[in-house]
């Protein structure tokens, strides 16, 4: 399996703060690999290019809000995403209490600066994590 596919940081590298990076994953075989980056990277070009709609944005959102209002009743989210980390770094009490509304808050000109800093195609780096070939006996 390989993957081609989203995730947008700069916090989780605690270690270089300054250090920002967009990843995109989805799963695929092996022979899907070259072909599966060229429509993340249309859709990153016209990110870039254009920004997104309003009616993305909100298609966006939808899934990951329903998601974190199902976590908040779970005693899993609250003991191992809260209390576990609470004593040490008390914020994640106040990032408990506003996740949602900082999801509800995400507005275009905020993704449309995102994508115009972060998926610029001519500075863009393609990373690809395939399985070895099978020896034959």
């Amino acid at each position: 399996c390989c993957w081609i596919g989203v995730m947008a940081s700069s916090a989780w590298m605690t270690c270089m703060p300054a250090v920002s990076s967009m990843v995109f994953s989805r799963p695929c075989g092996p022979s899907w690999a070259w072909a599966g980056a060229a429509p993340i990277k249309a859709i990153s070009a016209d990110l870039f290019a254009n920004g997104v709609s309003e009616d993305e944005l909100a298609r966006a959102k939808q899934p990951i809000l329903t998601g974190v209002r199902e976590s908040v009743r779970t005693n899993g989210y609250w003991l191992g995403s809260v209390v576990a980390r609470a004593q040490e770094k008390p914020i994640v009490l106040d990032w408990a209490r506003t996740r949602e509304s900082d999801i509800t808050g995400i507005s275009k000109p905020e993704i449309d600066d995102l994508a115009k800093r972060y998926l610029n195609p001519e500075r863009g780096s393609r990373v690809f994590s395939l399985p070895a070939a099978k020896a034959t006996p």
